[in-house]
């Protein structure tokens, strides 16, 4: 089999909507750089998919929702940015990142509790708050590959 992609870099090309689900076919992705752009919507499950990937720059868009377990649990993270979005949640696991030499920076979201976060106003009104991405629960667990 020939080389597979380890680096896609979309920072600052006006993107917008969702991420799509199919990002988790990149299996042999070690970074991926979506910043600074317009997306917006929740995190789809297939980023857990993403088993080797060490960077991950959400940062400078639209996210909202909760930042899953599935996305602090990748065993090879060593930067997680997530920095000026909407996320409203971060799970145990997230929390757990520092612990393990992981960057992380969440600033700037909506996380109650935590310090800088965006002012309350700014996070009454989620960008794409009725944006379906079609997320379907799934009656399986995600198996990946």
């Amino acid at each position: 089999m020939g080389p597979r992609i380890k680096e896609i870099l979309f920072l600052n090309n006006d993107l917008n909507g969702c991420i799509p689900e199919g990002v988790g076919l990149w299996t042999d992705l070690q970074v991926l750089d979506v910043s600074f752009n317009s997306l917006m919507g929740h995190l789809p499950d297939t980023l857990s998919c993403l088993s080797g990937i060490e960077v991950l720059n959400l940062g400078h868009n639209k996210l909202s929702g909760d930042l899953p377990d599935l996305v602090c649990s990748l065993r090879n993270l060593v930067n997680l940015t997530l920095a000026y979005n909407f996320f409203s949640e971060l799970s145990q696991d997230c929390d757990k990142l520092p612990l393990k030499n992981v960057g992380i920076d969440f600033s700037l979201n909506c996380i109650p509790g935590r310090q800088m976060q965006r002012p309350q106003p700014e996070c009454s009104v989620i960008p794409g708050g009725s944006l379906s991405c079609l997320r379907v629960p799934a009656v399986k667990p995600l198996v990946c590959g």
